[in-house]
């Protein structure tokens, strides 16, 4: 599965919440894409040794006054260096029907930046590579109460896996733009191609599922220095979702996971926001997750953007997250029997993530392009397995507006 899902999957609502609250091509406040150019560029690495190097481009194109093509290519290239699987006496050896060599390691690793590519596991020391490219095409409405409508089509492929969506989104603003809502609608399939299928289950793969997402926001300004906003998303998975390199430990035993054909998510969220005079704000928002598995997380986080002159702006922010376990979600499991997995992210977790971005205008008009750094630590642990683990990633951002 994709990097960007996966490493969301960590602070597993966090990023759906994000979509969320901001669809595709849609500001929460404005209803309308404000990014002409950008190029980010990204580094991600873990205590285990993980890296994931990210180059990212988004481009509009003016097709008439109110039409507007985009274009977005993303390129990620992940690294995690051969470990010795130490903690799985049986590893590489007979066990039956699914016997054999086992490309999944043991359970319990944690498998943050991963998903279905077996070139990207830890004990292998090799590399994946990732494409995403989507396309979009956006009309605007401009006027007293400015609107958008825009539809989108992403793919993203590596080795051994293919994802595939298409998404319409769209905005307006009511009450003399004191009032924005926004919302979007989209599917798609993924479909995986395992280079080993697990063992004994050649005739399983490859393999298939669909997902299906929606979510609306609406956010109104309560007064010239306040705002507040609330939003609602559901998604459905639905097909085949083991992933087919993970195995679950049964006593001592590693067997291909079990997961339900189905996975029903929900996430909402309320947002307030406000000026603090001297070039200070803060925005706090608080989000709360369940799906269908059983997994409920509260999921609170803080920004406080400063502006220094009339160049720089430095925004420090806070997320904290706190996750129930699945229903099903064991460290090991008695018997080979219902549901049984191997992901260690659906168990109890609590974490916290600490970050930052510096901004810079390159120029005094607000329109002026913009170069930004910023960076985050994530400390995440892994209750259920007694584990922790620590991310880190840094970006460099330039921006041109419309």
């Amino acid at each position: 599965m994709s990097v960007d899902l996966d490493r969301s999957q960590l602070f597993l609502a966090a990023g759906f919440l994000a979509v969320a609250i901001f669809p595709p091509g849609v500001t929460g406040q404005t209803g309308v894409s404000l990014t002409g150019q950008e190029v980010l560029t990204s580094q991600y690495w873990d205590g285990s040794g993980q890296l994931v190097s990210t180059v990212e481009g988004k481009f509009g194109f003016p097709l008439a006054p109110d039409w507007r093509l985009g274009i977005k290519a993303l390129g990620e290239w992940i690294r995690i260096p051969g470990v010795p699987d130490t903690s799985n006496p049986h590893a590489g050896h007979n066990h039956g029907d699914h016997g054999g060599h086992d490309p999944g390691g043991a359970s319990t690793d944690v498998d943050a930046v991963s998903g279905a590519s077996i070139r990207a596991h830890g004990h292998h020391g090799t590399g994946e590579a990732r494409g995403e490219a989507t396309l979009s095409l956006r009309r605007n409405w401009q006027g007293s109460n400015p609107a958008s409508l825009a539809g989108s089509l992403r793919y993203s492929g590596e080795s051994d896996f293919h994802s595939s969506m298409a998404a319409v989104s769209g905005g307006k603003e009511l009450f003399q733009r004191n009032t924005a809502i926004s919302g979007f609608l989209g599917g798609g399939l993924d479909y995986s191609v395992p280079t080993d299928p697990p063992p004994g289950e050649a005739d399983l793969w490859p393999a298939a599922a669909i997902r299906l997402a929606a979510g609306a926001q609406v956010g109104q300004l309560l007064s010239p220095r306040v705002q507040a906003g609330v939003s609602y998303a559901f998604s459905m998975l639905a097909g085949t979702l083991e992933n087919p390199y993970r195995r679950a430990r049964i006593i001592t035993t590693l067997f291909p996971e079990r997961l339900p054909d189905t996975r029903y998510r929900q996430v909402g969220a309320i947002e307030m926001g406000a000026y603090l005079g001297f070039g200070i704000a803060a925005f706090h928002c608080q989000g709360g997750y369940f799906d269908s598995w059983g997994i409920k997380a509260w999921i609170p986080e803080t920004a406080i953007p400063v502006e220094i002159g009339k160049r720089w702006l430095i925004t420090p922010r806070h997320k904290y997250y706190y996750q129930l376990p699945a229903d099903f979600y064991r460290t090991s499991y008695t018997a080979r029997e219902g549901w049984y997995t191997g992901d260690i992210r659906l168990g109890h977790l609590e974490g916290n993530e600490f970050g930052f971005e510096v901004e810079y205008s390159l120029g005094s008009s607000p329109l002026a392009s913009t170069l930004s750094l910023s960076g985050s630590l994530s400390d995440l642990d892994y209750l259920s397995g007694n584990k922790n683990e620590r991310s880190f990633v840094v970006s460099l951002n330039w921006k041109r507006q419309e």
